[in-house]
């Protein structure tokens, strides 16, 4: 990934795209100061009742292409009304999709090799190594041909079993490298940077894995956490990736979210969406006491398969969930609700939420953005990636 240097003061995009939102958010980063998100735009991707993929893409093209023009608008504002004493750059420097499941597919993975007699480790060995491997990830989704390489990551190499941060030109028997790779379908991806094109040069369009972002993030604030997971529970779906010794070790997802418990519930009960959200989120609130309305059986039934879906990739996955390890829930609705399913669940895992007080930390809020810890997150992951 390429970044531009912290010489002087750069106007960054950030454009979340999930399974049923296209959120836009400019971010002021100062030379020596926290970044300063100035504007947030949210934008609802329709849900598609036909599974038609095709008008999927086009609902998610056009609600990134409204969440840009929202940002332009705002933009192109601020300069005619002096943005109240804010020194803006002239025009936009980067652009940085962040994307969720289903478009990104991500991977962790760790590769071990022993050779016959020690072996000078050069750069060139341990990126073919895991470019051999990119190309057998997508060789398995069985679309190489129509998927492209968007990010990539190598947390850790050891030589002879032994963590190593000055590898390159040094001799080994053993060499096992741990990295993270994200691809994504080259025509949405294409399709992503026309939306930007009138603003930057493509090559000033970045795309990251939301879960790497936000584990980037994590480690930023919490910099002596080491082995978590996250569960980032958005409109339709769920991602989860496992940290151990700050390597992402395993990324899953399924298909369920918030709106998938919803109208699960809805359903069941055979109310109408409208009336089931309002009858969730007093379910959520607390305003009902749980066990004295008579929809607590759907309630049940509509988070129970959420549940189910959840407890089958986090056996998948590396970590013992059984066990004391913390577990870090963001979810785009009700994630008390989320919240509470996952401490009843594993009474020995630590379930916690990110306050956005963790977050203010390392990032500010002007009024016109909303203070979401998720793009709080964003910001500071992608400020600390840049030289």
């Amino acid at each position: 990934m390429l970044f531009f240097s912290r010489t002087k003061d750069e106007l960054l995009l950030i454009l979340d795209i999930q399974s049923s939102v296209a959120r836009s958010a400019l971010v002021l980063v100062k030379v020596g100061a926290n970044p300063n998100i100035l504007f947030t735009r949210d934008v609802v991707i329709p849900h598609q009742d036909s599974g038609d993929s095709s008008r999927l893409v086009s609902a998610t093209i056009k609600a990134a292409t409204q969440a840009v023009d929202e940002a332009t608008k705002y933009l192109s504002s601020m300069k005619q009304s002096g943005a109240e004493g804010i020194s803006l750059p002239r025009k936009v420097s980067a652009v940085h999709y962040v994307l969720s499941s289903p478009w990104i597919l991500s991977e962790a993975k760790r590769l071990d090799v022993t050779f016959d007699k020690q072996k000078i480790i050069s750069q060139d060995l341990v990126s073919k190594m895991v470019r051999d491997e990119r190309e057998n990830m997508a060789t398995e989704v069985r679309a190489k041909d129509k998927t492209t390489e968007v990010e990539e990551k190598i947390f850790g190499i050891e030589l002879n079993g032994y963590h190593v941060s000055n590898w390159n030109g040094k001799t080994a028997e053993n060499l096992s490298v741990s990295f993270v790779t994200s691809i994504s379908g080259i025509r949405m991806v294409e399709r992503f940077k026309e939306i930007c094109a009138h603003m930057v040069n493509s090559r000033k369009i970045h795309f990251h894995s939301s879960l790497l972002l936000q584990h980037i993030g994590i480690g930023n604030i919490f910099p002596d956490k080491d082995t978590y997971a996250i569960v980032h529970v958005h409109g339709e779906i769920t991602d989860i990736v496992e940290v151990e010794k700050r390597s992402c070790v395993f990324f899953g997802t399924y298909p369920i979210g918030t709106q998938t418990t919803l109208r699960s519930f809805s359903e069941a009960s055979k109310m109408s969406l409208q009336t089931a959200e309002s009858a969730l989120n007093l379910h959520s609130s607390g305003a009902i006491d749980q066990g004295s309305s008579g929809n607590d059986g759907q309630i049940k039934i509509a988070y129970d398969l959420w549940m189910e879906q959840l407890d089958r990739s986090l056996k998948s996955g590396h970590l013992n969930h059984d066990g004391p390890i913390s577990l870090i829930i963001s979810a785009s609705e009700r994630q008390d609700d989320f919240t509470s399913l996952l401490t009843k669940r594993y009474p020995r895992m630590k379930v916690s939420t990110l306050s956005i007080d963790d977050v203010t930390s390392h990032v500010s809020y002007s009024r016109d953005a909303e203070r979401s810890v998720m793009i709080g997150l964003y910001a500071i992951a992608t400020n600390s990636l840049r030289p």
